[in-house]
C-alpha cells in the first residue's frame, strides 16, 4: 500500500498511481490500473523516488510530475514528463548521422538522435578511452589524445522498454588542424656587417609548436598591384625563440618575418615585420658640385665654392679633410664643403677628404683648378622701356652690364653703334637711335679688373620708327572685315614705305592644333585694308608693322583680336504680292502672267542676279 502518491486518469480511463510512501519509504514505482480488465501492471518507474507531489495529464496525453519530496525529505525542483500515453510503445530508431572526423587539437562532439516511445536513453557499447555520452540527450563528448590517431570504432545504443537500436561508425582522428598563432614582438638585436640577431615571443598551438621559420620579405609592385616574395632564411626548434641570420652583405637592408609551424605542418600567420640594415664602412664615397660628380672642379679666386660629400655607411659617416688648402672647411655631419679661394690660391689643388665611422673609413681625392677672378659679364635689358631687347629710333634705349666676379671691374666698348655710351664704373648703357641705324646693331663690351679682361657681344635689333596706333577692325559681319589704323608719328614716320599686315589664328580640331595666316600689304598712304581670305568664326590676332624702303621693320602693333562672322544674304520673295518665305515655292498658273519679287532680309547691301530659270522668265536686277 502507498500513500502521498499522485494519481492521473488517461483518456482511455486507465488510472496511474505515481510514487508515494510505502512502509519502506518513498518509492519511484508507477502502477497502472485498467478498469476494463480489472488488472494492475507496473510501468516504467520515475527517475527517482518521490512523494507528496502533483501530477497532471497534458494535451498530448503525457503525465507531468511536479514538485514533492525525495526519499530524504528534500524538496524536488525537477519536473518529469512521461511518454505519450495515447501512442503505442515503439523501439528506437537512430536518425542522426555520425561525425566521422576528429583531431587532437579540438574536442569531438556528436549529438545522437533517435525516435521511439518511450523516449530512448543512450549508451556507448564500444568507444575509445575518454569518450562519454549523456544518457538522456545522446551527446557524445571526447577529446582525442596522443596514441589515438587513426581509425577509432564507436557503437552507440538507443534503448527503451520496446527495444534497442545500435549505430556503429569509425572516427578518423588526425593529429592537428589548427595553425599556431602568429609569433609576436619580433625584434632586431645586435647587428654586424654580415649578421642580424632576431628574437620573438612564443606562438601558441592546441597541440604544440614544432619549429619556427624565419623569412626575408621582398616587397614588389607593378602599375596594377603589389605583392611580397618570401624567402626562408633559417629554421629553429620550438624551444628556441631567437636566432642569428648570417651571410648578409654589408650595408644591406632586409625585411624579416617569423612563422610558427606545428607537427602537422600547419603554418601560422606572419609575425610583425622588422627591418634591419647591416653595418658597413663608408662606401661609394663621392662629391656633388652641382651636377658634376667627377673630374676637376673649376673655381674662381674670391668666389665661394660649395660642394657636397656623400657616402653610404652604417653608422652614418663623419666627414673630415685629410689634406687641403687653407680656408676650406667641411661639416662633419652634412658633408658640406665650403671654400672661398684667395688670389694667392690661383692654380691647381688636390684635396683629400675622409668619410669614417666605427667600422672603417674611405678617402676621396678631388682636384680643383682656381682661375683669376676675371669679369663675368651679362647684359640686362629690364632697364629699357618695357624690358625690350630692341631699340626704336627716337626713343631712349638703356641696358645694364652686370659683372658676377668678386673684383670691381670697369667697362668700355669694343664695338658699338654711333651715339651709344657706357658708364665705365656702373656699366649702364644709353643710346638714342636714329632712323639711319635701323637694323641689327652689334655691341661688344669689355670688362676689366685685376683678374683679367672679358668681352661680351650681343645684338640690339633697331626699329626705324614707332608703331601704328588706334588699330580696330570693323565690318566683322561682312564678307570682308576692314582693319583701320593711324599712321606712326615722330622720328622715322616719314620713312614708311608700306605696311605689312598679318592676320593669324590657331585653333583646335579634335586632338590636334591647326593654324591659318593671311598676309596683306598696304601702301604708306593707307590707313585701312580689307581682310580677305579669312575663315569664318575664327578668332584672329592682327599685327601691323611699318616697313621702310630698305625692308627694315618699324615697331609692330600686335594684340588686336577679332572674329570674322560674315552674315550672308538671306533671300525672301513674294509671288503675285504674297510672301512665300525663304524656301516654300510659289504657286503659279499656266498661261497667266506672274510676278516674283526677291529681297534680302539682311541690313548689309547685296546684289541679286539670276543664275538659272525657265524660258520666258525675265529678271530686273534693280
Amino acid at each position: 500500500a502507498t500513500r502521498d502518491s499522485a494519481t492521473v486518469i488517461d483518456k482511455s480511463g486507465a488510472i496511474y498511481v505515481l510514487g508515494g510512501m510505502t512502509k519502506n519509504g518513498a518509492t519511484a514505482k508507477v502502477q497502472k490500473y485498467d478498469p476494463s480488465t480489472n488488472a494492475w501492471s507496473q510501468e516504467t518507474p520515475l527517475p527517482q523516488a518521490v512523494h507528496s507531489h502533483a501530477a497532471v495529464l497534458d494535451s498530448q496525453s503525457r503525465i507531468l510530475v511536479v514538485g514533492g519530496f525525495d526519499a530524504n525529505g528534500t524538496a524536488i525542483k525537477a519536473t518529469y514528463l512521461t511518454q505519450r500515453l495515447d501512442q503505442k510503445d515503439s523501439a528506437p530508431t537512430i536518425t542522426s548521422k555520425p561525425v566521422v572526423k576528429g583531431s587532437l587539437d579540438r574536442p569531438y562532439r556528436y549529438d545522437v538522435n533517435a525516435s521511439g516511445n518511450p523516449v530512448p536513453t543512450y549508451s556507448l557499447v564500444t568507444a575509445p578511452s575518454g569518450m562519454s555520452i549523456d544518457s538522456k540527450t545522446g551527446l557524445i563528448s571526447w577529446q582525442p589524445v596522443s596514441g589515438q590517431l587513426g581509425k577509432q570504432t564507436v557503437t552507440v545504443r538507443a534503448s527503451n522498454r520496446a527495444g534497442n537500436a545500435d549505430q556503429t561508425f569509425q572516427i578518423d582522428v588526425v593529429a592537428d588542424t589548427y595553425a599556431p598563432t602568429a609569433p609576436k614582438n619580433l625584434k632586431v638585436g645586435t647587428v654586424t656587417t654580415t649578421t642580424v640577431d632576431l628574437s620573438w615571443d612564443a606562438a601558441t598551438d592546441a597541440v604544440g609548436v614544432d619549429h619556427y621559420d624565419i623569412f626575408k620579405a621582398v616587397h614588389r609592385r607593378s602599375r596594377w598591384r603589389r605583392w611580397t616574395v618570401y624567402t626562408r632564411l633559417a629554421t629553429v626548434p620550438a624551444s628556441q625563440l631567437s636566432t642569428t641570420i648570417t651571410g648578409l652583405a654589408p650595408l644591406s637592408t632586409t625585411h624579416f618575418v617569423v612563422r610558427a609551424i606545428d607537427a602537422a605542418g600547419n603554418v601560422s600567420p606572419n609575425s610583425n615585420e622588422v627591418t634591419a640594415q647591416t653595418l658597413s664602412a663608408p662606401q661609394n664615397f663621392r662629391f656633388y658640385f652641382g651636377n658634376q660628380t667627377s673630374g676637376t672642379i673649376q673655381g674662381r679666386a674670391k668666389s665661394a665654392l660649395q660642394l657636397l660629400l656623400k657616402s653610404a655607411a652604417n653608422p652614418a659617416a663623419a666627414y673630415s679633410i685629410v689634406s687641403g688648402p687653407t680656408g676650406m672647411t667641411v661639416d662633419a655631419q652634412t658633408g658640406v664643403v665650403t671654400w672661398t679661394p684667395t688670389v694667392d690660391q690661383i692654380g691647381a689643388h688636390s684635396v683629400t677628404y675622409r668619410a669614417s665611422n666605427t667600422i672603417g673609413s674611405a678617402d676621396l681625392t678631388v682636384s680643383f683648378n682656381i682661375v683669376p677672378d676675371a669679369p663675368v659679364l651679362s647684359v640686362d635689358f629690364t632697364s629699357n622701356t618695357n624690358g625690350r631687347r630692341f631699340a626704336v629710333a627716337g626713343v631712349p634705349f638703356a641696358a645694364q652690364i652686370k659683372d658676377a666676379s668678386s673684383t670691381p671691374s670697369t667697362f668700355s666698348f669694343v664695338t658699338a653703334p654711333q651715339g651709344m655710351t657706357i658708364d665705365a664704373q656702373t656699366g649702364k648703357i644709353a643710346w638714342l637711335p636714329t632712323p639711319d641705324q635701323a637694323g641689327v646693331q652689334q655691341v661688344t663690351v669689355r670688362g676689366t679688373n685685376a683678374g683679367g679682361t672679358t668681352d661680351l657681344t650681343f645684338n640690339v635689333p633697331t626699329r626705324f620708327t614707332g608703331s601704328v596706333t588706334a588699330v580696330s577692325v570693323t565690318g566683322t559681319t561682312r564678307l570682308f572685315p576692314t582693319a583701320h589704323w593711324t599712321a606712326p608719328t615722330g622720328v622715322g614716320a616719314d620713312r614708311v614705305d608700306h605696311y605689312a599686315i598679318k592676320a593669324y589664328t590657331r585653333y583646335r580640331v579634335g586632338r590636334s592644333w591647326r593654324t591659318h595666316q593671311v598676309d596683306y600689304t598696304a601702301p604708306a598712304t593707307a590707313t585701312s585694308v580689307d581682310l580677305k581670305g579669312l575663315q569664318a568664326n575664327r578668332q584672329y590676332t592682327l599685327t601691323i608693322t611699318p616697313i621702310d624702303a630698305k625692308g627694315n621693320p618699324g615697331l609692330e602693333n600686335t594684340g588686336t583680336k577679332f572674329v570674322s562672322t560674315p552674315l550672308l544674304p538671306s533671300i525672301v520673295w513674294k509671288v503675285n504680292g504674297q510672301t512665300r518665305g525663304t524656301s516654300l515655292p510659289g504657286i503659279l498658273i499656266a498661261d497667266e502672267s506672274s510676278q516674283i519679287v526677291l529681297s534680302d532680309r539682311r541690313s548689309e547691301p547685296s546684289s541679286i542676279v539670276l543664275v538659272s530659270g525657265p524660258n520666258g522668265m525675265t529678271f530686273d536686277p534693280t
